[in-house]
Order: C-alpha cells, then structure tokens, then sequence
C-alpha cells in the first residue's frame, strides 16, 4: 500500500482513462510527486538502481505497475466506413490507402502478441512522463500551455489539469524528457512520447471505452513508425528529426480513431498534419531543449490536424506521395530517398510495432552500442580507470556525429559519446544518477 503522505500528494493523479479491460485503470497524471518517487518511476524499466534507492518509490511504482494490467482487444466494433464512403482501387494513392487502413483497422482485432507489447510500452512511457514532469524544461512548458492552452478537460502528468492542446503538448514534452522512451530503430524515431499523449489528452476528454483507447494508440505508432522508416535515413541526411516528423501523421491517425473519422475525413487529417511536420536536428549542436518539446508539439498538432478535418477543413489527399508532399520535400525521389513499400506492405497484416525497443540506458540510443562495449570490456578485463590514456570508439555515421566533450547541460551528456563511454568505463554503469548535475568526469571527455 502507498503510504498517505505519498497518497496525499497525488490525489489529483487519480484522473484516469481507462486504459485496460474490467476495472483497472491507468492513472494519467502524479501531480507533485516527490522528486525522488519521481525519478524512481522514469527509470524504473531501464535502471533498477533506482528502485533499490527507496521503498516509498518501490511501493508506488508497483501500484502503478499493478493497476496496468491488458486484457486482450476483442474485435468488438468501433466506426466502420460510413454509407457512401469510397472504396479503394488499386491504382489510388498512399494517403488513400493509408487513410482506409486506419478506418478499417479499427474493427479488427489486435494480435495477442501485440497487446502484450502495448502493455510493455505503455508502462515505460509513462514512467518517463512521470520522471520528466519534475524537470526545469516540463516546467517551462507548463507555464506556456497555463498561459496560452488553460482548461480543465484533460492532464497534464505533473502539472494538474488543461487543455486538451495543452496537456498533449506538456506530456508529450515529458515522455521525451530525460532520454527513456522507446523507440523504432528503422525510422529512427520514438512513437510513444508523440502518439500516447495526444491519446491519453483526447481520450480523458471524450470519455472514450478502453478497446478504442488501445487500438487508436496501435493505429498511431503503427504508422509513426512506417512513416519514418520509409523515409529514413535521407531525412536525418536533411537535417530533420524523425520523431515529430513521422509522429505528427501517427498522432492524426489516434485522434481519428478516437473521434471515429470517416476515410475522407482521416485523408484530409493527414493532409493537414503534412503542413505542420516539422523539427530540425540543429538543437545538437549546443544542446538545445526544444528536443524534448518535439514530440509534444507533434502530438498537440496532430489532435489540431484531427479536429479541424472533422469540423470541414481539407487537406492535400496526397500529401505523403504528390510530388509537393511531404517525401518530396523532406526526403527526395521515391525508391531513391524514400520507399513507400515501407509504409504500404503488411500494413495491418505486420505489426512493425512489435520491433521497438526500451532503453537500457537513459541517454541517445544511438550511444548503446559503444556503452555496451565498454560495460563488456569492464567485465571481460580487470581494468584501472585512472589508467585509462584514450579510448577509441568505431561506430556508425550518425552515432559519430554525437561526439560532444563542453558538458555544461544535462541533455549534452545524454547525447555525448564520449561521457557516456567514459562513465561505463569508470562505473559500471550507466543510469539516471548520472545525468542528475552537470557531469563529472568532463575530464575524461577530451577530444
């Protein structure tokens, strides 16, 4: 049981949508939770460290853990293509056939095995929404959703009620927040911390049934995920970041499921989520924090892409294939650049939702490797850190480009090469604790 000072200070927490089949339920927000319970949760399925640190966190991410619970998704309903609506021929385009999948995906079942990692991928997602929403950047979007999104209709993880915009924009900011979330290694992107917030905003709102909750979220990172695949890496290559640029479109597809859009309406949604992705990868080079802003400004952007449909606003029905679209202009020529048998082969047939991942470490994936080799070395060899002269690194192009040696952020050392080496090699691991202050040994981060 929770003790009642932890109790007390999340009360307000207890806002739920109703994630699971029966009576569990998922709470959507842990408003002034100790900082300590806070970090315990973000890290709790990437760095056990910090669960052993204290009971109270232990007792409260369990609860959490508990209360999660999937019954399978049972193909009972949900909106089927309305009277008239258009079949679709052979020679239609992506954002049609794209468009008709999602409408009709929602009255099939979801696999078993897929269910199952929904459950996984939720549980991690919120713990780094939990573990985030202490932070300085959480805050700082706080106060701009307060000033510009107010409301009450839905929760924003950490900062009480909002917006709907808002408390999408708040959560999707802190499931990005401190390096956990999961992530689709093909698209290079992170499909939870944009899809599930604007899900868990849309749906508290709605009030809507457990069964379309989940599979509005499948549907979104489903789509978030080919999306950036089929044009990765020649975005990157552009100078974009894959997680609000795919997300948006994942984003626009939950909001359509959960609003229950008709096949025209979800191809003029995702028509409007193409004029809003966006999200350069320049924050690298200092570090910038508007990375963890990315993902919620997709999410906020995709419920907008969703409703404006639903209210009579069209988009570009090709957006993702027309020669101005969004391949064409954020990745190139197809079959070249970008590939639309990535987005359109299997499509709710093979869930490429069940490759990704959750972080063994809470930093850049593209860092693992090179951490993994070092904790091996560790392991293998009796090693003396102070005897450490240099260490060479090889890896891939864009895991090379994260070399950075001034530390002064937080998010620098989570997106360094080099101090994250450096800390597996001189500790043995490499865990939230470590990304707390400004980082110690800079010293050994030299060029």
């Amino acid at each position: 049981m929770v003790p009642a000072a932890t109790s007390s200070r999340i009360r307000s927490a207890t806002q739920a949508v109703r994630l699971c089949g029966g009576p569990a339920v998922l709470p959507m927000v842990i408003v002034s939770a100790p900082s300590s319970c806070a970090r315990v949760a973000g890290l709790a399925l990437n760095s056990l460290w910090a669960v052993r640190r204290s009971p109270e966190a232990f007792r409260l991410w369990t609860t959490l853990y508990r209360v999660c619970s999937f019954a399978p998704v049972a193909g009972d309903g949900g909106p089927a293509t309305s009277s008239g609506e258009r079949c679709m021929d052979a020679h239609e385009g992506l954002t049609w056939h794209v468009a008709q999948w999602i409408v009709e995906q929602q009255s099939r079942p979801l696999p078993a095995e897929l269910d199952r990692h929904l459950h996984r991928m939720t549980l991690d997602a919120v713990a780094g929404m939990v573990g985030s929403s202490m932070g300085p950047v959480s805050a700082a979007v706080a106060r701009h959703t307060r000033a510009l999104y107010p409301g009450t209709a839905a929760t924003a993880i950490g900062h009480g009620p909002a917006s709907v915009l808002g408390a999408a924009l708040v959560n999707g900011t802190n499931g990005h927040g401190i390096e956990s979330d999961e992530g689709y290694t093909p698209g290079s992107m992170h499909p939870t911390s944009v899809v599930l917030p604007a899900v868990f905003a849309l749906g508290q709102s709605l009030g809507v049934d457990a069964r379309r909750i989940r599979v509005a979220a499948a549907i979104g990172m489903e789509l978030a995920c080919r999306i950036a695949a089929a044009g990765h890496p020649a975005t990157r290559n552009r100078h974009f970041h894959n997680t609000p640029l795919g997300g948006v479109f994942g984003a626009t597809a939950a909001a359509a499921v959960l609003r229950g859009l008709s096949v025209t309406e979800t191809a003029n949604a995702l028509g409007i989520a193409g004029s809003h992705a966006g999200g350069l990868f320049e924050f690298l080079g200092d570090s910038a924090e508007v990375k963890r802003f990315h993902p919620g400004k997709a999410a906020r952007d995709g419920i907008a892409a969703a409703d404006l449909a639903a209210s009579g606003l069209t988009g570009p029905t090709t957006v993702l294939e027309g020669t101005d679209g969004y391949f064409a202009a954020y990745a190139g020529a197809p079959g070249e650049a970008w590939f639309p048998e990535r987005v359109r082969d299997g499509l709710g047939e093979e869930w490429v939702l069940l490759q990704t991942y959750v972080k063994p470490y809470p930093c850049c994936r593209h860092l693992h490797g090179a951490i993994d080799g070092a904790l091996e070395l560790r392991r293998a060899h009796v090693i003396d850190p102070a005897a450490i002269r240099a260490v060479r690194v090889e890896t891939f192009p864009i895991a090379a480009r994260h070399a950075g040696t001034d530390l002064d952020t937080v998010l620098q050392a989570q997106l360094s090469l080099p101090y994250t080496v450096a800390v597996a090699l001189t500790r043995g691991a490499v865990t939230l604790a470590d990304f707390e202050s400004t980082p110690a040994p800079t010293s050994r981060c030299a060029p």
